[in-house]
């Protein structure tokens, strides 16, 4: 870019010296989606990192003395501990087992985007310069990987 850019300057009389790029900015919506794929593969395991959770709400919550809601929150919080406590002891002593069904429905599971379209949405991402050929080929090899098993 610095010498495309040198025969402009020339023309002022001027002489472009050094040139750098501090930063590039994405879209909002582009970065948004890269900081959870990040933050994802930081947490690891999500069953733990739930426990964790859990774990360090309870003190908050026994915390709040602020009438039936706080006795409500403590008392959920009190269950749900306990029922992956419970969980949790059952796999390590018998790591084959499954686990107890949970003692309130389970949030029913996102729908999965299909691969195809996921597939498009990074061939768009590509086209725009927004992400390299090694970052598409990696989410790309990722898809391919999960729909062949």
């Amino acid at each position: 870019m610095k010498t495309a850019m040198a025969e402009t300057f020339e023309r002022y009389g001027l002489t472009l010296d050094n040139f750098a790029v501090e930063n590039i900015s994405l879209p909002e919506e582009l970065q948004k989606a890269i900081d959870t794929r990040i933050s994802m593969g930081m947490v690891g395991d999500l069953g733990k990192f739930t426990q964790y959770q859990v774990a360090n709400s309870i003190p908050l919550a026994a915390q709040n003395e602020g009438g039936i809601a706080g006795i409500g929150a403590g008392l959920a919080a009190g269950v749900g501990m306990g029922q992956m406590m419970a969980d949790a002891m059952r796999q390590s002593m018998n790591p084959a087992a499954q686990p107890v069904q949970p003692a309130a429905p389970a949030a029913p599971e996102p729908v999965a985007e299909a691969p195809e379209a996921r597939l498009e949405k990074l061939k768009g991402l590509l086209d725009k310069g927004l992400i390299s050929a090694a970052d598409y080929d990696t989410a790309k090899a990722e898809i391919l990987k999960k729909l062949v098993g």
